[in-house]
């Protein structure tokens, strides 16, 4: 609120929350040209007589309405709203009265809530008159926006006070609203069509350049969800929260990662430290056009998921959500935003038992709490009190899905609840097929409790080729007094579930840690089958599937420790939990300056990993040559390789091995240097660190020493060529013995 007025409808697009929104395909690329390395700049200051930040003022209805007229210099009147417009004589402006740049002028007029802007306005006979080169008027009460290709006091034709950072904001203790900030280089025009760039909501661009890895004015950006904002000034973290859940607004041309705000005594010094010690490849840019609900108005929508609650059983109660939206009961499905979390609870009706969930992951008889990225419905079962012991089962039946060979799945759990009034005695529970285990706490249950029995599926390797299936079935079985006799009386749960020659369902659960989405698991599942069509060994399919997950937004979110980040890696890898001598040493190399990535590769390429994928697939094993040009695409573009890079890399290989050992040495000078030294690792925007990385995953397939990995980053860091650090690593013994391999291999008929 400025002066009774709110800046904007609740739902406009500067004040709707992006936190949950996709990352935008151009993310890293815009990132990278806006500056990974670059530190943000709070473009504002505590010291008034400095002039520094955009001011405003605000007035009342009766304020005397003045003239606008065009500046003579330059002016833009056919894309500016006619006046007059409310501006006082000593209307502050942007660097003072004598400023010779932007000279922004923002009024609010507070009785009809309007907002007045100016660019480049300059006061005549004493403020009897304003000129400007552009002008714009806001109501503050509407989403509506300029008219398509109308410019405003900004360059993306957007207000500019609703995008200031404020200090009553701040010491109120939240920002609710999107930051303006600015960018050197901006896309402008479609190079292809000629037309001009710019995101929704924006209605203008700036300049004419054609290179699409700049961003268009618009680009939302977004602070990482995984940025640690503790160490930081409270004014600064009031702040960066904002910039996680709102984000940043590409609004002007003018120095990358400055951000605008109003000026202020009891702004703290340590505020303007604190950005200046950030770097931009914290943030993301999101993709906002889920938000729009109409191109030529500013008001936005977030995306929903559907959530529906199914009552089962013959019972009766009622389930209600956190936040409110089911009360099941007569309201059983809503819509909430996608990406947040729902509770549900349950409470049982009189004469009636809760016995548990069933769906999305959820069991027993608390609470049912679910992350809403696609729609889900949940099946709560509420069974009669009975006078005599009655055993509910729940589910009745458990579906593991597929599971990766040679794994263990996440364990589904079956609760056992005494839905009458006497007491229930558990005699033993067992499983009748060996994949399948179960651990349970069932001995004696009074009327009303419930006891638990945790299932999982370990499908052991079988015959077949890669991405083969085996399905398999079997029950858990219950034994029980429910008859009141004492004896035992079974009760059967069913099992299924479909072993995998694939590693892709066990890598979405151990690093992501969810289910593997169907286009998500057939994309890895063709990028296998292709590794394997093209004679390349399948490890590679699994690192580069795991180093894409690791590097993934979504793991980022987790914000893993250390520690966690290496009990990961051995899940992934060795499919077990890490010995306390193993967590030592790798927590230990990370906490002394050891890149993640670095440690990464020491576990793709690890002798237990190779026995563990032995164990499933048998040895794989590739062509010295295949290998190498697999590497390089793998180490230095992050990816697996496309078929026709593919084969003409390893065709320039063939052609060499036919010409002799000095021809296949100058070919991985040759092939080495095209890649590291092409626009797809460019735009990758690789820090020094993670260069380094780059170098041993990429040229002696592993993973480095803490002491080589620290000597190689001080070199390039120290002023050292890349180029010339990588032909240190093609020149190494190392990398020349699998030169020596590719010559060894022979010419191909």
């Amino acid at each position: 609120m400025v002066g009774g007025c709110a800046v904007l409808p609740a739902d406009n697009y500067w004040n709707t929350p992006i936190d949950t929104l996709p990352v935008h395909p151009s993310s890293a690329a815009w990132v990278a040209s806006v500056g990974g390395t670059a530190r943000l700049h709070a473009d504002w200051g505590n010291v008034l007589a400095d002039n520094y930040g955009i001011p405003f003022a605000t007035v009342p209805g009766t304020q005397p309405l003045v003239p606008i007229l065009p500046d003579p210099a330059e002016a833009y009147p056919d894309e500016s709203d006619p006046g007059p417009y409310p501006i006082p004589p000593d209307a502050p402006i942007e660097g003072g009265p004598a400023s010779a740049g932007d000279r922004h002028v923002i009024v609010i007029e507070t009785t009809n809530c309007v907002l007045y802007e100016l660019f480049v306005g300059t006061p005549v006979n004493g403020g009897a008159a304003w000129t400007a080169t552009s002008w714009a008027k806001w109501p503050l009460n509407s989403n509506v926006l300029r008219p398509a290709g109308w410019t405003s006091a900004d360059a993306a034709g957007l207000p500019i006070f609703p995008g200031l950072v404020r200090y009553d904001e701040v010491a109120a203790g939240e920002i609710a609203h999107a930051i303006r900030f600015t960018a050197a280089n901006i896309w402008g025009r479609d190079g292809a069509t000629g037309q001009r760039k710019y995101l929704w909501p924006a209605r203008h661009w700036s300049g004419n350049s054609t290179v699409s890895t700049r961003p268009p004015m618009g680009a939302r950006f977004r602070l990482r969800a995984s940025f640690d904002v503790t160490p930081y000034h409270p004014q600064t973290q009031v702040i960066l929260r904002a910039m996680k859940k709102y984000g940043l607004v590409l609004a002007d041309a003018g120095s990358n990662w400055f951000f605008q705000g109003t000026s202020d005594t009891r702004w703290a010094d340590a505020v303007f430290s604190d950005f200046a010690s950030i770097a931009g490849s914290n943030f993301e840019v999101v993709d906002a056009s889920v938000l729009q609900v109409d191109p030529n108005s500013a008001k936005a929508q977030l995306p929903t998921t559907a959530l529906s609650v199914t009552k089962d059983g013959a019972g009766g109660g009622t389930v209600t959500s956190s936040p409110a939206g089911i009360n099941c009961g007569a309201t059983c499905a809503a819509s909430f935003p996608t990406g947040s979390s729902v509770t549900l609870t349950a409470a049982a009706a009189v004469g009636s038992v809760f016995a548990g969930w069933t769906g999305a992951g959820c069991s027993g008889t608390g609470g049912c709490t679910v992350a809403l990225s696609a729609p889900i419905v949940v099946h709560a079962t509420f069974v009669p009190q009975a006078g005599t012991p009655t055993a509910a089962i729940v589910p009745a039946s458990l579906a593991f899905g597929g599971q990766s060979m040679g794994t263990t799945s996440p364990a589904q759990v079956v609760t056992l609840t005494n839905s009458g009034t006497g007491t229930i005695t558990v005699f033993g529970v067992g499983v009748t097929n060996p994949p399948f285990a179960q651990t349970n706490n069932c001995t004696s249950l009074a009327t009303g409790t419930s006891c638990t029995i945790s299932v999982t599926f370990s499908p052991p390797p079988a015959a077949g080729a890669i991405l083969a299936t085996v399905a398999t079935s079997g029950s858990v079985s219950i034994d029980t007094d429910i008859n009141g006799l004492g004896m035992p009386s079974p009760i059967a749960v069913g099992l299924t579930g479909t072993g995998e020659k694939s590693l892709v369902t066990h890598y979405y659960r151990s690093i992501l840690r969810r289910e593997p989405d169907p286009q998500g698991k057939a994309f890895w599942e063709g990028e296998t089958n292709r590794m394997v069509v093209l004679s390349t060994n399948v490890n590679e399919a699994w690192r580069a599937m795991a180093a894409f997950f690791y590097r993934s937004a979504e793991y980022a979110s987790f914000g893993r420790d250390n520690a966690g980040f290496v009990t990961d890696l051995y899940n992934t890898f060795f499919n077990r939990a890490p010995d306390s001598g193993g967590l030592a040493y790798w927590t230990g190399q990370l906490a002394q300056g050891m890149p993640r990535e670095v440690v990464l590769a020491g576990f793709m390429f690890s002798a237990e990993f190779g026995t563990f994928t032995q164990a499933i697939f048998a040895a794989t094993s590739g062509r010295a040559e295949v290998d190498t040009v697999v590497d390089f695409y793998r180490g230095l573009l992050g990816r697996l390789p496309d078929i026709d890079g593919y084969i003409y890399w390893r065709d320039q290989f063939r052609a060499a091995q036919c010409a002799g050992a000095a021809a296949v040495s100058a070919q991985a000078e040759t092939i080495s240097n095209a890649f590291l030294n092409s626009g797809e690792y460019a735009s990758r925007a690789r820090t020094d660190p993670q260069f380094v990385g780059d170098l041993y995953n990429a040229f002696l397939r592993r993973g480095g020493d803490l002491a080589g990995v620290q000597f190689w980053i001080a070199q390039v860091a120290g002023g050292g060529s890349r180029s010339a650090v990588r032909q240190q690593f093609v020149a190494s013994p190392e990398f020349q013995g699998r030169v020596a391999a590719i010559v060894a291999q022979g010419c191909l008929p």
